[in-house]
């Protein structure tokens, strides 16, 4: 007897790929749903929130009207980088800035290269005196010696911009005067970041000494320090 096995038709191969479509998106969009799920559930990274901004405190000495005018102008040079600053004046001499930076809650000063070096090392000072005795004070040599002199005197912790061409602090007394007065800022590295140091650089670079002793002039004419530094940092130095 012949027989004969029926076999059911086949379904079209466009049936067959609709259907694979089918399967594919519908894993898609449960593996889209189960990703977003478990991103919505992971807590946020904690570094990529805004930290709020250090304020830098800087300090001056309230007999010293040229410190004063200084600190308000490197303020007004970061403040160009959005770094927030603040100035604070203290009584005392203004040869106490060193001291006055071992204050956990100041952060920068504002003083010279001959005048710091004699408050952080008196011993060398007196050394650079006499190795400079016949040097002129005002040539490139004695400025550099003088700076790079206070520099391996600061600790570790502390930082110092480029040198500046201005000579300051002429009411400084002693013999720490027979040193050059180059302005120099020191401040803590974990408070003044890079684009702070930025701006705190291009200033020392700017500045010279006729415009140091104009500043201290017209401060004590007007008797408004942040006013007087306001008005020179805007026609001179404003970015």
């Amino acid at each position: 007897m012949d027989r004969r096995v029926t076999r059911a038709p086949r379904r079209p191969r466009s049936h067959r790929r609709l259907r694979a479509q089918l399967r594919q998106t519908a894993w898609i969009s449960a593996t889209a749903l189960l990703c977003a799920s478990c991103s919505a559930a992971e807590p946020e990274n904690p570094d990529a929130q805004e930290e709020t901004p250090r304020v830098v405190h800087i300090v001056a000495a309230s007999d010293s009207i040229e410190q004063q005018a200084l600190a308000h102008l490197y303020r007004l040079a970061m403040a160009e980088e959005n770094v927030v600053s603040t100035v604070e004046t203290r009584p005392g001499r203004g040869e106490e800035m060193l001291e006055w930076l071992r204050d956990p809650g100041v952060d920068m000063v504002v003083g010279c290269t001959g005048v710091l070096l004699g408050e952080s090392s008196p011993h060398q000072a007196e050394e650079l005196n006499r190795e400079l005795a016949d040097t002129d004070l005002d040539s490139q040599e004695a400025m550099e010696l003088t700076y790079e002199t206070v520099m391996g005197t600061l600790g570790y912790e502390y930082g110092v911009p480029d040198p500046s061409p201005a000579q300051g602090c002429a009411v400084s007394t002693g013999r720490r005067d027979a040193l050059p007065r180059n302005i120099l800022p020191v401040f803590r590295k974990l408070s003044v970041g890079r684009e702070g140091f930025k701006e705190m650089n291009r200033l020392t670079r700017l500045i010279t000494t006729h415009d140091v002793e104009t500043l201290v002039e017209d401060a004590v004419e007007s008797g408004d320090v942040a006013a007087t530094a306001e008005r020179w940092y805007r026609e001179n130095a404003t970015i």
